[in-house]
């Protein structure tokens, strides 16, 4: 499952035996990819007080791949609601920052090309890049099977699908 958010605690307790890693050791992405920073670093960087306030600071990719992926029976926190999946960590944000949108499709390609699911709990506007990059991996992705992508639609408090959860090819939660 790909986190396409503000980043992954690759060494948060209940997820990090299920953190994706690359097979390949020659690649740069050992444990997914930093689109914002451009580097091999998918962590959340950017905190500031209050910390539990999702404005500005990089506390929502971590909850969101729990709630995912999560290790089930390990005595600790919770457990996802596929304990058993790897999360490939996708860092699009910084705060309140995203990557322009052909970085953005970029990040979802690069998803769909090492996850089966690409899991988006984002909005943001519409882009010709970004609904061709959800069309090419629901078509290409898992080798040529397709990926199923989910794309929140609440996020934004509006009464309408926003976007890119009202691309036809993704599938709105």
């Amino acid at each position: 499952i790909a986190a396409i958010d503000d980043g992954v605690d690759i060494e948060h307790p209940d997820l990090q035996a299920n953190i994706w890693k690359n097979p390949n050791l020659a690649d740069p992405d050992v444990n997914g990819w930093n689109f914002f920073s451009d580097n091999d670093n998918p962590r959340p960087q950017k905190f500031s007080p209050p910390y539990d306030d999702l404005d500005g600071n990089d506390s929502h990719g971590t909850p969101c791949a729990g709630v995912a992926a999560a290790v089930g029976n390990n005595g600790l926190g919770v457990s996802g609601m596929a304990p058993m999946c790897k999360i490939l960590p996708v860092k699009i944000f910084m705060g309140n920052d995203m990557v322009p949108s052909n970085i953005l499709a970029d990040a979802i390609r690069y998803a769909g090309q090492k996850a089966d699911v690409l899991s988006n709990s984002w909005g943001t506007s519409p882009s010709s890049n970004v609904s061709q990059a959800i069309k090419d991996v629901v078509r290409t992705g898992r080798g040529g099977k397709g990926c199923p992508v989910f794309v929140a639609t609440g996020n934004d408090e509006n009464d309408f699908i926003g976007f890119p959860s009202s691309v036809p090819e993704s599938i709105a939660v």
